[in-house]
């Protein structure tokens, strides 16, 4: 008899962002054990720009079931919480007509709300915690959680759930699991691409100089200001940004330092397959979008998960957390003294000197991606 997924998307659908490829991702691979699946969200988009929306920022060739169309007003008028309870609603139907033909249901959620109402109401489902959160409400929903026997934990880095064992007794742990998030494999993706040229700067083709890459957003704000401070010290150096940048930075960029504006994440993997280096430099705070926590504790960044699999050298900010993926100078380079532009500009002038350095790094870091962090594994 078949089993029923059903996967509770933490946001909307109606623009590309980092957590809307994970969580496709996730969904992708998971729903490969199932002989149904649901990924619940809401989207404003029609069904031709929702589909290649779902294409541009995953695996998957269409969008999956359970992504509702509501008009863009009503779209926007929703917040996190009526995004729960359209998700529960659609979690009771699903549940019911399953259940009828005595079906089984597993319900995974990245939603707070969601999984700590079936938690209260007692369904069985699996949450997966991306950080701790100190204000009250936020707080009360998580110890729920926590404490609860019938819901699984999933913690995304060993040191997030040792900030929750701190916090909360040891002996209210039940059902938990430590999983770094990952990213979809594009082992096999052409990166000769006939789209690539139009896409990507010609500086990745031409092999002339030394290319390093960096996945940016607008919140990474201080990271695109020490990048602009690298390239300045290394001129001989070329610096692809993926990502768009704040207008007022627009006067600072130097010749060398390429910006490619907002790429689908295959266009984006191919673009680190081309790069000789690829850049973390994330500063002492990292915050959370739109909840002001900051995660540099217990991250566990998916552009590195990138990185790794596109076997491309990865230089990155150091921080303990990354203890949990890498060992440095083996699979990466850390930069200790990461907010200091000399320390970045020594190490990639070392990488950017020795090949069979980039190259074992480089080799490292995708046999770690393959043996721990791929979904295959």
């Amino acid at each position: 008899m078949g089993q029923t997924l059903i996967y509770l998307s933490p946001n909307y659908i109606n623009y590309p962002n980092a957590n809307l490829v994970q969580s496709l991702s996730q969904f992708d691979h998971l729903s490969r054990n199932f002989s149904e699946a649901y990924f619940l969200s809401i989207t404003s988009l029609n069904q031709k720009r929702l589909n290649q929306l779902i294409i541009d920022c995953s695996s998957l060739c269409e969008a999956p079931n359970g992504i509702t169309k509501l008009s863009r007003l009503a779209s926007f008028l929703l917040n996190t919480y009526l995004l729960s309870i359209f998700q529960l609603s659609q979690v009771f139907y699903i549940l019911c007509k399953k259940s009828f033909k005595k079906e089984k249901v597993k319900i995974y959620s990245r939603n707070l709300l969601s999984s700590f109402l079936l938690t209260c109401l007692g369904f069985k489902n699996i949450f997966e915690f991306h950080s701790y959160q100190s204000k009250y409400i936020f707080n009360l929903m998580q110890r729920k959680i926590i404490n609860s026997k019938v819901t699984g934990k999933v913690f995304i880095s060993e040191s997030l759930k040792n900030i929750f064992t701190k916090k909360i007794s040891k002996e209210n742990f039940y059902n938990f699991v430590v999983l770094h998030v990952s990213s979809s494999e594009y082992y096999n993706l052409e990166i000769n691409n006939k789209n690539s040229n139009y896409y990507l700067p010609n500086c990745l083709f031409n092999k002339s100089k030394i290319n390093c890459i960096y996945i940016c957003t607008t919140q990474d704000e201080n990271g695109i200001k020490l990048i602009i401070k690298i390239a300045s010290k290394l001129p001989n150096i070329n610096f692809i940004l993926i990502g768009k940048i704040k207008s007022q930075l627009a006067n600072q960029i130097p010749n060398n330092i390429y910006i490619t504006g907002y790429l689908s994440h295959q266009m984006t993997i191919i673009a680190i397959k081309h790069s000789d280096i690829a850049l973390y430099p994330t500063q002492s705070k990292s915050l959370l979008s739109n909840s002001g926590v900051n995660v540099t504790k217990y991250m566990s960044p998916l552009k590195l998960f990138d990185y790794m699999q596109s076997k491309t050298p990865i230089i990155s900010s150091y921080f303990k957390v990354l203890e949990e993926i890498f060992v440095h100078d083996i699979d990466c380079f850390f930069v200790f003294k990461r907010d200091r532009v000399s320390e970045w500009v020594k190490a990639i002038n070392n990488l950017s000197k020795s090949k069979i350095k980039r190259l074992q790094l480089a080799k490292n870091s995708f046999k770690l991606f393959n043996e721990k962090f791929s979904y295959e594994k």
